[in-house]
């Protein structure tokens, strides 16, 4: 016994299919501008519901893919912001396309539906394993920069001693010890002192202590 939920979905998409091709049919015998555009709107739409089953089956983080059919003067249905498809000239043949940096590049131009179901596919799963390869490298701790690694590795050099110029003969001068005076000091002080003792004697011989 057939089932009757199952029997209408059939009438239901049979009664579609029939109304669209009905719209090409009479697009097609117009001719005008917007009759043909009409039909390209059709085709797209039978291409949208080909791939609902393949973006029903899409995880859910993967929000990369923001699909849908955009009417207007050249009607498009977008697999993602790059990728997209439209009709062509003939409005007949379907033209797969992908932006990029140096232009929009054709992936694939047909009139067989089937052709371009499996070249959205195909891009679908590209996509989804460029999204995982991304995220992976983006999960890895960052690696320290080249001067970095390099200062890490070497060991601490230690500061040489100072060393003490030779003297003129050749030889550095021995250490002075802890505590000594300094020999410029020592003859500062003399003259200092000489100085001081021919002032005392001058005075004591003006005030008559010294005769001499």
């Amino acid at each position: 016994m057939d089932d009757p939920s199952r029997q209408r979905s059939d009438t239901v998409t049979s009664l579609r299919d029939a109304v669209r091709k009905a719209r090409l049919d009479d697009a097609e015998r117009g001719g005008a501008i917007a009759d043909l555009r009409s039909g390209e709107l059709v085709r797209l739409e039978i291409l949208r519901d080909a791939l609902t089953p393949i973006f029903a089956e899409l995880p859910d983080e993967a929000e990369l893919f923001d699909h849908g059919l955009v009417p207007g003067e050249r009607p498009r249905l977008f697999v993602d912001i790059l990728a997209f498809v439209e009709m062509g000239r003939d409005r007949r043949h379907y033209r797969f396309v992908q932006d990029s940096r140096w232009g929009q590049r054709v992936i694939i131009e047909t009139d067989d539906i089937q052709a371009v179901l499996r070249a959205v596919t195909d891009y679908i799963a590209l996509r989804l394993v460029e999204r995982r390869k991304a995220l992976a490298a983006d999960s890895l701790p960052t690696p320290p920069p080249p001067r970095a690694r390099a200062m890490e590795a070497e060991p601490p050099r230690e500061t040489p001693p100072r060393e003490t110029p030779p003297t003129s003969t050749g030889q550095a001068p021995p250490p002075r010890p802890a505590g000594s005076v300094s020999p410029v000091l020592v003859f500062a002080l003399g003259i200092l002192a000489g100085i001081l003792v021919t002032l005392f004697v001058g005075l004591m011989r003006s005030r008559g202590f010294l005769t001499i």
